[in-house]
């Protein structure tokens, strides 16, 4: 009977062998290796509970059997009870200390308690006992790539493949880790192996969804996640990654609810909450957004980019006061806050040694920050300051070619693990290093909280505080940091003698074509992302509509393209007696390329600036180098300051408002001024081009200056002189 059982075991005839068990152990009860045999079995079925039970009788019967320790461990651990899983495992290695598979099995328990490091010792240990155990390898991987150590997860990859050339799961965990290090097309080729080999792996196409989207291939990557799912409709990172491409192509509706699919299936999905929250953000639900993020967090504490998610949509709240954002801030301060890993002391000053500047973005491309940075580059002065990017994106663009030829150095820290990042920087001799990210997508704070240079600042990318103990100055200007804002920072606010920024004012921008309309419509406008008008913002602009009865609102942005948010934005018109024949919406498919865009602001008779907790930037300077006037309201936040900065440094003044009443005040002026206007149009980009706004090789000795003021207070800090207590 007991050879029956075996066979019918081997034949995967389950039910079968079940059966026959039973009939052995009415004749032996305490026959433990059919107990044990009878275990397997059950878990083939998946009769999981009764599994245990009978791995539990087997070790009643032969408590000092090792495989059936393991066994049980195995089933602890599918029941979802992993604390007794790792006891059932450290009993089977405690009898044999040699069992390479429950070194394994132990390991990926531990992985799945966040155990990183004990799961890597254990995984070592397997692989010590056995080389060639593919799984461990596989494993591994999946381990160091949680621990940020991306390098050695694709080598450990690499291993598991070498052992197994056909391990499709290990093809698509090698093709994720090179996603993550930005080799996309690598990525997709890796995707594509483990396809060949199992068609029909969800997790493949799933994988080769997150890479298509990263190549903005976004038609194609909603079709991987849509085949992911026929093949696996439970697959709830398929519905999060299906997520992330619908909003990229603006369906911010469907995006929400494939969130809200991926977390039906697996609540606990930490991706799923956090990809929520951005979705959130967009539509313009703050308030919806930073709960999102809150829940995030409490799944995964110490993922570093959920906390700066939620510190950036708090930028964006009406109703959170200052202290409460940065008291967020220096949670994360304290949280990822690291002590250097080496000496970072200055290095001497010599005569002949130019001072050493590193910037870190993930920007170094078609973006807003490029548009202020790329003529900064270009203008610093190499005989004073040697230049070093350092990049933290792996996508790369025109405008990432113009950047690399403008600095010494050009270097990738994606994939880099914290820890590593700044040690390269620290080992390049970097002086003064900037971040021009803050909390923003990309960022590489964590490389900073490690202290990579000496002086670390952050400058242009970031409306708020870092809150890094590690970030020494936040770089501003009289206008956009005056003194009562110091209270919002952890960082020391480091003011330049001009304005903050330089718009580099791109000569292949259409030359202004405004003209009045013919029916007397007063043309308003603002092309700023949907999340800058809040309540706030809507409800100054209606009274602004009310006490001008022959205007009409534009509002240009990409999440417009989106119909229920066309609904959510007419209706919080109406809720303020504004209707709907006045307001125009438009998204991005009211142009196709940049020029486009820009000719659009010849519609606009007036811009206006939201008066929320952020307001415009790029857009501001777009609309100014169309001719358009631009009506801001100075804040009480960096954010909500930008645009007062660059109209001060313009000659523009008249156009800042101090209240409510102020801003509606000069929209009627402006309105009433159409010869004014018609004059100013012809003249205010050549006005631009002479003024501080569009001056970056002023904008460059400025932050020379800065910079070597940063690290002369630096070293003379060092060596135990007095140090300078007030900042320009």
């Amino acid at each position: 009977m007991l050879q029956s059982a075996l066979r019918d075991q081997q034949k995967g005839d389950l039910a079968a062998a079940v059966a026959a068990y039973d009939q052995v152990l009415e004749l032996k009860p305490d026959f433990a290796e059919v107990h044990n045999n009878r275990g397997n079995a059950l878990s083939g079925l998946g009769r999981l509970g009764d599994a245990l039970a009978s791995f539990d009788v087997a070790l009643r019967f032969a408590p000092t059997d090792p495989i059936t320790h393991f066994n049980r461990g195995n089933m602890l651990r599918a029941l979802a009870r992993p604390v007794q899983a790792l006891e059932a495992y450290a009993a089977a290695l405690n009898l044999n200390a040699e069992f390479a598979e429950a070194h394994l099995n132990l390991g990926l328990t531990l992985k799945e308690l966040g155990r990183l490091e004990d799961a890597l010792t254990s995984l070592d240990a397997a692989l010590r006992l056995k080389p060639g155990l593919a799984a461990a390898h596989n494993n591994r991987g999946i381990v160091l790539k949680e621990m940020g150590r991306l390098d050695e997860a694709l080598a450990a990859y690499d291993a598991a493949l070498s052992l197994r050339p056909d391990f499709a799961k290990a093809h698509n965990n090698r093709g994720f880790v090179l996603n993550d290090l930005g080799r996309l097309n690598d990525a997709l080729a890796a995707c594509d192996a483990a396809l060949r080999i199992q068609p029909d792996l969800a997790e493949a196409h799933n994988t080769r969804g997150c890479v298509l989207n990263g190549l903005r291939r976004l038609t194609e990557a909603l079709a991987a996640c849509d085949a992911a799912l026929r093949i696996q409709p439970d697959l709830a990172e398929a519905h999060n990654t299906r997520g992330c491409v619908l909003n990229d192509l603006g369906r911010l509706t469907e995006a929400l609810a494939a969130c809200d699919a991926a977390l039906r299936i697996q609540p606990e999905l930490m991706e799923a909450h956090n990809m929520r929250g951005f979705v959130l953000e967009r539509i313009g639900q703050i308030d919806e957004a930073v709960a999102a993020y809150a829940v995030a967090m409490n799944l995964k504490p110490n993922d570093a980019r959920v906390h700066s998610n939620r510190i950036m949509a708090l930028l964006y709240c009406e109703q959170t006061t200052n202290e409460a954002i940065l008291s967020v801030a220096r949670q994360f301060g304290a949280q990822f806050d690291q002590p250097a890993l080496g000496d970072c002391h200055p290095n001497p000053r010599q005569p002949e040694r130019r001072l050493r500047i590193g910037y870190v973005s993930g920007d170094f491309r078609r973006h807003a920050v490029a548009d202020f940075l790329e003529a900064l580059l270009a203008q610093h002065d190499r005989s004073r300051i040697e230049v070093l990017a350092y990049t933290t994106n792996g996508l790369e663009d025109a405008v990432t070619a113009r950047i690399r030829g403008l600095v010494d150095r050009w270097q990738s820290i994606v994939g880099l693990s914290d820890e590593r990042a700044a040690q390269c920087i620290r080992s390049d001799g970097v002086d003064v290093l900037i971040d021009l990210s803050g909390h923003t997508a990309g960022n590489r704070l964590g490389a900073f909280a490690q202290r990579a240079a000496p002086v670390q600042a952050h400058y242009l990318g970031f409306a708020g505080s870092t809150g890094l103990a590690a970030m020494d100055y936040w770089i501003g200007d009289e206008w956009l940091t005056p003194d009562e804002l110091a209270p919002q920072y952890s960082e020391t606010l480091w003011r330049l003698p001009r304005t903050w920024v330089a718009y580099r004012g791109v000569e292949k921008a259409p030359e202004p074509a405004w003209r009045a309309s013919g029916d007397g419509t007063l043309w308003l406008g603002s092309f700023n992302t949907l999340r800058k008008m809040t309540p706030r913002t809507i409800i100054l602009w209606s009274r602004v509509l009310q006490t001008l009865p022959e205007a009409k609102l534009l509002l240009k942005t990409h999440e417009l393209a989106d119909e229920s948010n066309r609904k959510r934005v007419l209706t919080a018109f109406a809720q303020q007696g504004i209707a709907s024949d006045r307001i125009e919406l438009q998204g991005r498919q009211a142009t196709s390329s940049w020029p486009e865009h820009m000719a659009y602001y010849n519609r606009l008779d007036i811009a206006l600036d939201p008066v929320g907790p952020v307001g415009g930037g790029t857009t501001t300077c777009d609309a100014l180098w169309m001719g358009v006037p631009v009506v801001t309201k100075l804040g009480d936040r960096v954010g909500s300051r930008m645009s007062a900065a660059m109209l001060s440094a313009l000659g523009r003044e008249e156009w800042i408002a101090r209240d409510d009443e102020d801003y509606i005040a000069k929209v009627v002026m402006l309105a009433r001024a159409v010869a004014g206007r018609r004059a100013m149009r012809l003249n205010q980009r050549e006005r631009m081009r002479q003024s501080p706004l569009c001056d970056a090789q002023g904008l460059a000795r400025a932050l020379e200056d800065a910079y070597e003021a940063m690290f002369e207070r630096c070293w003379t800090k060092q060596n135990k002189h007095d140090a300078p207590t007030v900042m320009p």
